[in-house]
């Protein structure tokens, strides 16, 4: 708390004389802080439980709202000259396109001096383009997980996969033995489909490995290339093929992505894996053990023994206003104690350094694999062009999951459109 209220106190201190002329007058005590972001229910209960001592200690007040179409959502309100103060972007894409077209304001004093100190080099760059700090890298999870159950496991003799060969013949097992193995919903309001790009991220990144990955990403590897083609099959081939998911085609596109893990903990389990990221936790039943109920092995590499590379989404906050109190804010959400509350509670991890709080047993693992990871790349749709990555892709990549359009054709419109970008 300290350190919240030394960075409030040199913003405040230098505004409030110009302000209001006099140095007595607190100019912050009606003021609010307007958020805007991804996070809703249960995450948006513990984001704002997180920020009350802020509004203890500065007399700011913080109003979050949050929308299952938050790219969309935030690109109408940019575009009216209407946006929040600040908000909470997971698409690096995205930042960087904001940071182009000047909407951003910069990082002022107390926020990249708490930067600084609580962030090193490689987690710091998170919140830069090129090379400019533009936000607070505030959440990152792993994206390269599996869900299982494993008395669910014991009960069919099954065991976690070592490479992908392992992985496909554990999926052809239970397939044989008439149970859908995934667990599999991409429907999220105006964000469907970015479940399935994450399927085809984790596999091109192992089957084609970290240089071919980046291409993609900068758009110096198309997407009819055979090293992406062959990502994209081997999704289909893996999860969505008839009898690989939870009620079929029709299951994953209705699903929505929060719900899609219910049927692992029917009784017994009518799914036995969920591809999806540290997120997934905060969506699962109350009450679960982890280790016991629910375990997590990362998506196997393509040969056994290899050090699992990691897809990472990251989630930053960037300000829109360069009023003192969102500062003082920006500040705050740079230091560890923003978000104790979410972080003990579980469902997140920070990029910060050594946060100062205690984790739950999932988020220590979690944790433990950012850490230790050799290989790590962010989540490639997240970070392409926004026009690219978080609209085009996501939704024609439904209408592929679909079956309404072939990969011919959905690679000819995604390579035009990264075309026209120049």
């Amino acid at each position: 708390m300290n350190r919240i209220l030394v960075a409030v106190t040199a913003v405040l201190a230098l505004w409030a004389p110009a302000a209001c002329g006099s140095a007595d007058t607190d100019p912050t005590s009606s003021t609010t802080v307007e958020l805007f972001g991804p996070f809703r229910g249960e995450e948006a209960e513990l984001l704002a439980r997180s920020l009350e001592p802020f509004t203890e200690a500065t007399g700011i007040a913080v109003r979050y709202t949050g929308t299952g179409a938050f790219v969309t959502d935030l690109e109408a309100q940019v575009r009216a000259a209407a946006p929040p103060d600040i908000a909470f972007i997971p698409q690096p894409g995205l930042v960087r396109d904001l940071a182009a077209a000047g909407e951003l304001v910069p990082l002022g004093e107390p926020t990249l001096a708490a930067i600084d100190t609580h962030y090193d080099e490689a987690a710091a760059s998170l919140g830069e383009v090129d090379g400019t700090p533009v936000a607070v890298p505030f959440r990152a999870s792993v994206k390269s997980l599996i869900w299982y159950r494993p008395s669910e496991f014991d009960r069919l003799e099954l065991a976690v996969p070592a490479d992908l060969a392992e992985l496909v013949a554990l999926v052809d097992q239970v397939t044989d033995q008439g149970i859908e193995p995934w667990c599999l919903g991409i429907e999220a309001q105006g964000a469907t489909g970015w479940v399935a790009t994450d399927w085809t991220e984790d596999l091109l990144l192992r089957l084609a490995g970290p240089d071919t990955y980046d291409g993609w990403i900068d758009g110096s590897v198309r997407f009819d290339d055979p090293a992406v083609a062959q990502a994209f099959e081997g999704f289909r081939a893996l999860a969505l093929d008839p009898g690989r998911s939870s009620g079929g085609i029709a299951g994953i596109l209705e699903t929505s992505t929060r719900d899609a893990a219910a049927a692992l903990f029917d009784t017994p389990a009518t799914c036995l894996l969920h591809r999806q990221g540290s997120i997934a936790w905060s969506w699962f039943p109350d009450g679960l053990e982890f280790g016991t109920d629910v375990d997590v092995f990362v998506f196997p590499t393509a040969q056994a023994g290899d050090e699992p590379p990691l897809v990472l989404g990251s989630t930053s906050a960037v300000a829109f206003s360069d009023r003192p109190e969102v500062e003082a804010l920006m500040a705050h959400l740079a230091t560890p104690g923003s978000v104790r509350e979410w972080a003990e509670a579980g469902g997140f991890t920070s990029p910060q350094h050594n946060p100062g709080y205690e984790l739950p047993p999932v988020d220590r693992v979690v944790q433990e694999l950012l850490d230790t990871a050799t290989v790590v790349r962010p989540d490639a749709s997240d970070s392409m062009p926004a026009a690219i990555g978080t609209s085009l892709l996501w939704s024609e990549i439904t209408a592929w999951v679909a079956d309404t359009q072939s990969y011919v054709d959905f690679a000819a419109t995604m390579d035009a459109a990264v075309d026209d970008l120049g």
